[in-house]
């Protein structure tokens, strides 16, 4: 049985401030909410099931983006907090997306002016004074179906099809709202200099990690040989069937850490394909041991004085 590999890695402080927190549940409610309005729009007039999965992505991918930006913003480095945050600004966007979809949905169904945003506004503020009937009007449009898959015999999408179709969509605008927030609050941030430690991918890469578990077992040991050392010959990072190891520094005048990834490069049928996979991620190391492997794998791209006071 092998022991345990003790490694130091960076943890986030947990500090969250008040103001910072409020901050964020207003940009991301603000924020989301407008784009909700949006999405529900175009998602109902959308003709193609195609463009709709890209609608569903960007807009997950913007409510992650919006709280994100006020976790950085607000430094934020409470990852449970984050998390909330993320959830409550969804559940606040969601709630504005069925508002406005179901009015979309009336407006096109009832009217003759399906694109008139001005009364689909004002029935989704309708429904948001009397919220009682939208959860009936929401099961009447599951039974009925509100679009139909262009086979050689159209068929309503309806019922359970329906319900797992939005299900996977409020998944899915879920974990991104949490996922990017709770990722960006985990990011190594300097206590003692009060900043987000800037990421720097270093421009030379190193050997490919074959032995993982020995390569833990050598920085535990203080050996970063593997990283001080680069591949001899030089790895082209363009090729075909290339692996190597790329080395991303978080420099700090006190606390520098550094994420270690390996990167397989393999060619099929005319196509590149590309595998990575994180070795280690935010390993708090000594400034010296920063400013080493910054000389080793900086090459010629490392500004001048990018890691002064790394001593």
């Amino acid at each position: 049985m092998s022991r345990e590999i003790m490694l130091n890695y960076y943890r986030p402080s947990g500090v969250a401030p008040i103001f910072g927190v409020i901050m964020t549940l207003f940009m991301g409610v603000a924020g989301g909410s407008l784009l909700a309005v949006v999405y529900a729009f175009v998602n109902h007039h959308d003709p193609l099931l195609y463009l709709n999965v890209l609608l569903v992505c960007g807009f997950a991918f913007s409510l992650g983006w919006i709280v994100s930006r006020g976790i950085h913003k607000f430094h934020i480095r409470n990852v449970p907090v984050a998390a909330v945050t993320g959830g409550l600004v969804f559940v606040a966007a969601y709630a504005v997306h069925w508002l406005v979809y179901v009015a979309t949905v009336i407006v096109d169904w009832e009217t003759n002016s399906p694109y008139d945003v001005t009364m689909i506004l004002q029935v989704a503020l309708a429904f948001l004074q009397d919220p009682q009937e939208l959860p009936e009007v929401i099961q009447a449009l599951n039974r009925e179906g509100v679009w139909s898959m262009r086979t050689s015999s159209p068929m309503a999408v309806r019922g359970v099809l329906l319900s797992v179709l939005w299900l996977a969509e409020a998944l899915v605008l879920c974990y991104y709202a949490v996922k990017k927030p709770m990722e960006e609050a985990g990011k190594p941030y300097s206590e003692r200099c009060d900043k987000w430690m800037d990421a720097q991918d270093l421009p030379t890469p190193a050997a490919f990690i074959e032995d993982v578990e020995g390569f833990k077992n050598a920085l535990e040991r203080n050996d970063y040989s593997a990283l001080t050392t680069p591949p001899s010959p030089a790895v082209d990072v363009g090729g075909d069937n290339v692996k190597y190891a790329t080395v991303v520094l978080y420099p700090d005048p006190f606390d520098p850490c550094l994420s270690v990834r390996n990167v397989s490069v393999q060619a099929k049928k005319k196509k590149r394909e590309t595998s990575t996979k994180n070795v280690v991620q935010y390993l708090k190391i000594s400034p010296t041991v920063a400013r080493n492997i910054s000389l080793a794998l900086g090459g010629s791209a490392t500004p001048p004085g990018a890691y002064k006071g790394l001593l």
